[in-house]
C-alpha cells in the first residue's frame, strides 16, 4: 500500500513538473498572440481610415469638377471682356491719335 501511495505521489509530482515546464512556453506564446492581435487591430483601423478618406475624396470629386468648370467658364468670360476692353482702348487711342494728327 505504501508503494502505491509513493508511486501516486511521484506521478502527481511529475505531472506538476511537466505542467510547470509547459507554462513558460505557453506564456510566451500568449504574449506573441496578444502582440499579433494588437498589430492586426491597428492594421484594420488604418485600413478603415484609408477607406473612409478615399470615399470622402471620391464623393467630393464631382463637386470639385463642377466648381472647376464654373471657374473655367468665368475665366473665359473674363478673358473675353479683357480682350474686348483692350480692343476698345486701342480703338479709342487710335482715334485720338488720328484726331491729333489732323
Amino acid at each position: 500500500m505504501l508503494a502505491w501511495n509513493v508511486t501516486a505521489i511521484v506521478f502527481v509530482v511529475m505531472a506538476g513538473g511537466i505542467g510547470e515546464l509547459a507554462v513558460g512556453p505557453l506564456d510566451g506564446a500568449m504574449d506573441a498572440i496578444t502582440g499579433n492581435g494588437s498589430a492586426i487591430r491597428h492594421q484594420v483601423q488604418a485600413d478603415q481610415a484609408h477607406d473612409a478618406l478615399r470615399a470622402a475624396a471620391r464623393a467630393a470629386y464631382p463637386a470639385f469638377m463642377e466648381r472647376f468648370h464654373v471657374l473655367e467658364k468665368s475665366m473665359e468670360t473674363l478673358s473675353g471682356r479683357i480682350e474686348a476692353g483692350s480692343d476698345d482702348t486701342r480703338a479709342a487711342g487710335g482715334h485720338a491719335a488720328r484726331l491729333a494728327l489732323q
